[in-house]
């Protein structure tokens, strides 16, 4: 397997990890740290993203302070913040909001904060973060579970592979239990570790029907549009 092609993909299952249950703050700060590597071998915008999202953790005092910074300011809104400022250098802003919706960890919130940041119209971020955030879902439930089965014959691969699948599984819980409800709520309840990413996962590891999924979690990210929207454009104020 191509060298670059490797990285990338070991850096995809380090960024899905993140967020999974008892992802921590430091754990964030080793994904991070792989993302740059991965820039070492590949894009120079990658290298920028991670720099600005995470930032070099070089000794014991200034990972502590990166530590303080997470724990005030959220990982995922710091991320946000990160990816905003890089991505805003080669792409519109609108462009900006939508790939940031694509992304594990940010997906639709870290969109809608972002457009928030932005000053993008509310009625114009809705629909863009709606549609980067469906985007991936099919292919999720789909694929993955033939792309983990491909991913575990590379021999380099395949422990990080089964780790992601039990720190899954051990989220599984919850959507098992109410299965349609349990993924709806999982998707549309704005809490580290849910969202669309780690609910497709989970359901195509359960093989729950994949209409019924489809649904679940459109309707999730209903949910979870209508309590971002109140968040990240301060709605909620004028209701108060």
């Amino acid at each position: 397997m191509n060298k670059k092609i490797a990285v990338i993909i070991l850096t995809l299952i380090a960024v899905i990890a993140l967020t999974l249950p008892g992802a921590g703050v430091a754990a964030g700060a080793e994904k991070d740290g792989t993302a740059g590597a991965v820039t070492g071998e590949g894009a120079e915008v990658t290298m920028d993203i991670a720099d600005a999202a995470a930032g070099s953790v070089a000794t014991a005092d200034t990972a502590g302070a990166a530590a303080d910074e997470v724990r005030e300011e959220g990982f995922s809104e710091k991320l946000t913040r990160g990816f905003t400022d890089t991505l805003g250098k080669y792409v519109s802003k609108e462009a900006v909001v939508f790939i940031i919706s694509m992304i594990p960890i940010l997906e639709l919130r870290g969109g809608l904060l972002a457009a928030s940041l932005l000053d993008i119209d509310i009625t114009l971020a809705i629909p863009l973060c709606i549609i980067g955030n469906i985007i991936p879902i099919p292919f999720i439930l789909l694929f993955i579970k033939k792309l983990f089965v491909l991913l575990k014959k590379v021999s380099f691969l395949k422990r990080p592979v089964e780790w992601l699948e039990n720190r899954a599984m051990n989220k599984s819980d919850s959507i098992a239990a109410g299965e349609f409800v349990g993924l709806m709520l999982f998707v549309g309840i704005p809490l580290p570790g849910t969202g669309a990413w780690t609910g497709s996962l989970i359901a195509a590891l359960l093989e729950m029907d994949f209409k019924k999924a489809i649904l679940a979690e459109l309707l999730g990210i209903v949910i979870a549009t209508v309590i971002m929207s109140l968040l990240a454009y301060g709605l909620l104020a004028r209701f108060v």
